[in-house]
């Protein structure tokens, strides 16, 4: 019986790994982290419409990207930046996306003191893992746009606001923390639902009056970061305002906040763009880890205790990550704001570490390895994917076009949304000779998209599409091709490109030819069609 017991007792207790095997492990995470930050510069997708606007935007002199930014509806920091960068390292897609891969592997030594402090060294080679070795964090470090950014400036202000409430009476450090504030702001938007969110938990705190010193902290932490988010954000107000006013989210519909948090974890375990099982297999693991951490304490090797009232130290990340998104989805439903996974990077990291949390409740050590094996190599699945799917068809578009187009051909594109990522790459001296670009419905050029009266302007009935059919056709030379890039499929224009075909084929009837399909299987993808020249007896 003693023998019975005794074995029992020994399958509750931690396990540790053997120094052979710690090293081993952590020359294998040491590897993964190095593949999965070099493949930031392996992407082989051309840029898509969010990304080609970025570098538009951010090619103009600095003195032009307020006016550019009104109608565009972003905040500056980024596009100041990536203006900095593109004159050192140039336009090219992996020049471009080199500056969120910088951002990307700048959030490694913050994951890294961030994890040290929720579990010691363990913790921190955990968080170092799942953050590297994350297709959320590959995919918008190698994308042109500010999302690599706000992960950075998140993990960041994690920091800073923990370092702050330790020493709150070190004005270095309330500053710090405020800076960092008005940066996020300045960065994207929905910082600001983070900060609201990271406010009620401020003001929790403040609101004890049983413990004035745990009062004064808070007073003075949550005033750092109002001041700073205040300070650096006046300037832009008045852009801010008139974006709010105008511009919106006009090409997506809002959705329901639990929609929001399933797309949410649904992205964070896959690389973005057409869902795959994998990422939802992922995400699924990620989240059981983060309920863990605010459920859950580890007793020993085998067992968890369950605390239905949540463990204090993952209560404020889990609060604070699902505020921010419940307050930015619902408020985006009163306003017809639209939501996107993306918008989700500003409660990414506290996730993340919400999962770091969980991983160090499992104290049995082999077991916590492998747990953390399993996520870091679906995570390198889905870095994988993020290097071989193409995220846009607009390289095949192109090519069929720079290949058969001549100069005094017109192109249009409808809606305008598909422009500027196939414009990018058509060849450069096509244009010069006299190649001709324009959009639907406006026939302005497609380097930009103007969401300002977005809907209002593209309302327009079949008379003024057969009008619009005949200007694009007048802007061809008598012996010229229209080609016409287009989707059926985008808000507000719903029937309106078909209208257009319809005007097309009146102007030139019998001379439709279809040149490209498309690649439902990719995020973005369109039609080319093509009406031939005239035959001129």
């Amino acid at each position: 019986m003693k023998e019975i017991v005794g074995i029992m007792v020994e399958s509750d207790e931690a396990r540790s790994l053997g120094p052979g095997a710690r090293h081993l492990l952590l020359v294998a995470g040491a590897v993964a982290v190095v593949v999965s930050m070099g493949s930031m510069v392996a992407v082989g997708s051309a840029l898509w419409l969010d990304e080609a606007l970025s570098v538009e935007i951010a090619r103009l002199p600095l003195g032009d990207l307020e006016q550019a930014l009104r109608i565009d509806g972003a905040p500056p920091l980024y596009y100041v930046l990536l203006h900095a960068w593109m004159s050192i390292f140039g336009d090219g897609d992996t020049a471009v996306r080199g500056l969120s891969a910088v951002f990307a592997v700048g959030t490694l030594p913050l994951a890294w003191y961030a994890g040290r402090r929720i579990g010691g060294a363990s913790g921190a080679v955990a968080a170092v893992l799942v953050f590297a070795t994350s297709p959320y964090l590959v995919r918008y470090g190698s994308e042109t746009r500010m999302y690599s950014a706000v992960i950075f400036l998140v993990v960041a202000g994690y920091l800073a606001i923990v370092r702050a409430w330790e020493r709150p009476s070190s004005y270095g450090r309330l500053a710090l923390l405020g800076a960092i504030c008005g940066l996020l702001v300045l960065t994207q938007y929905w910082a600001l639902y983070l900060l609201l969110a990271t406010g009620l938990v401020l003001v929790r705190a403040a609101w004890r009056p049983r413990e004035p010193a745990l009062r004064r902290t808070a007073v003075r932490v949550l005033a750092a970061a109002v001041i700073g988010s205040v300070v650096f954000m006046a300037p832009w107000l008045p852009t801010f305002l008139y974006q709010r006013a105008h511009t919106g989210t006009p090409w997506g519909r809002p959705v329901q906040p639990f929609q929001a948090f399933i797309d949410s974890i649904t992205d964070f375990g896959g690389p973005g763009g057409v869902i795959k099982p994998q990422d939802t297999t992922l995400g699924i693991i990620l989240l059981l880890l983060g309920v863990v951490a605010l459920f859950a304490v580890g007793i020993d090797g085998r067992r968890l205790e369950v605390d239905l009232r949540t463990r204090p130290a993952a209560r404020p990340l889990a609060f604070v990550a699902t505020a921010t998104l419940t307050i930015g989805v619902v408020l985006g439903r009163v306003s017809g704001v639209a939501f996107q996974p993306r918008y989700a990077a500003v409660i990414f990291p506290l996730f993340l570490l919400l999962v770091v949390m969980g991983l160090m409740q499992l104290r049995d050590e082999p077991i916590r390895a492998g747990v953390l094996a399993v996520v870091v190599a679906m995570g390198l699945f889905g870095v994988g994917r993020n290097l071989v799917v193409d995220r846009t068809q607009a390289a095949e578009l192109a090519a069929a076009i720079n290949r058969d187009a001549v100069p005094g051909d017109v192109v249009v594109y409808c809606p305008d949304q598909l422009g500027p990522d196939t414009h990018r790459l058509i060849d450069d001296e096509l244009i010069a000779g006299g190649l001709v670009e324009v959009t639907f419905p406006d026939l302005e050029p497609p380097t930009r998209i103007n969401w300002v009266r977005y809907a209002e302007r593209n309302a327009i009935g079949g008379e003024a599409v057969a009008a619009v059919a005949q200007r694009v056709v007048e802007r061809a030379t008598p012996t010229g091709a229209v080609w016409l890039v287009w989707n059926p499929t985008y808000k507000h224009l719903e029937g309106r490109c078909e209208q257009l075909i319809d005007g097309l084929n009146a102007q030139r009837p019998g001379l439709e030819q279809r040149i490209v399909g498309a690649d439902t299987a990719l995020y973005e993808n369109a039609y080319l069609y093509r009406w031939a020249p005239v035959t001129v007896p």
